[in-house]
């Protein structure tokens, strides 16, 4: 495993965390450096926009991000942050794009004062998942906005929305 994280550390560092992942004591805390090593790692593995800079406290929300996922970042072998005003509310919002599962994962990252929050997006329609479709580039791929199909419904003070129709 060495020798391939030795190979592939220029060109494929995602492949690199991979492997480290699968090496991580998850359990014990007794290797200080572990964490920050891990953290350097991501940020190597992590794609972004030609001349983009990390907005401060940024780098710390994707940390909190990674630190949940745990032992889950040895299957994705892809990370890409694509800046976005999702919102049109005039403030910057970045998708984390990763691949794992034969499938393409998103999480937002939005300004909520002076903190970063992480918030997952729900899959609600797409091709369906198939062993014969090659791994998808994700800095090719175009995000846009859609309107939702269900604008949501407020009673009162509380707002409802359609999560998706069963047969």
């Amino acid at each position: 495993m060495q020798q391939l994280k030795v190979r592939y550390s220029e060109t494929d560092p995602a492949l690199v965390l991979r492997i480290n992942t699968l090496y991580k004591d998850w359990l014990s805390n007794n290797r200080p450096n572990t964490s920050t090593e891990h953290e350097q790692q991501l940020l190597t593995a992590l794609k972004l926009p030609k001349d983009l800079i990390l907005p401060p406290g940024l780098e710390e929300a994707l940390f909190a991000w990674q630190k949940y996922k745990g032992w889950q970042l040895s299957l994705i072998s892809q990370y890409h942050l694509r800046p976005i005003d999702l919102n049109n509310d005039g403030v910057q919002e970045y998708v984390l794009l990763t691949y794992s599962y034969d499938a393409i994962h998103a999480e937002l990252f939005r300004l909520n004062g002076s903190v970063w929050q992480r918030a997952p997006f729900v899959l609600i329609a797409g091709a369906e998942k198939s062993k014969e479709r090659s791994e998808p580039q994700l800095d090719t791929l175009e995000l846009k906005q859609v309107a939702p199909e269900w604008p949501l419904l407020q009673i009162a003070d509380q707002k409802f929305q359609v999560q998706g129709t069963r047969d």
